[in-house]
């Protein structure tokens, strides 16, 4: 199933991951805190991440500023911070 969750990262407290599993099966993974002031983003419709606190969005397959905060412009914060990630037998793992 194609879409995104955002899960605790076992490894760093307080850094939430989202993932993001593309129409392919593979899965891509981002930090899931905002660039803006340090919420965590939430899955939105459209394969996008909205941050609860300001209303900045992000695209869930690569990372990418949407908006920024209250719909600002895109340059406003930076993108997403790619995490490495590998799948093995359906399982998710930090690599």
């Amino acid at each position: 199933m194609r879409g995104s969750i955002v899960v605790d990262n076992p490894h760093v407290s307080n850094q939430p991951i989202a993932l993001y599993r593309t129409s392919t099966g593979s899965v891509v993974a981002h930090s899931a805190v905002c660039t803006h002031q340090g919420c965590t983003v939430d899955p939105a419709p459209s394969s996008t991440l909205q941050c609860p606190c300001h209303g900045s969005a992000f695209r869930s397959p690569d990372g990418s500023v949407i908006n920024g905060p209250n719909g600002s412009a895109a340059s406003a914060i930076t993108p997403l911070a790619r995490v490495s990630v590998t799948v093995v037998n359906g399982s998710v793992y930090l690599s």
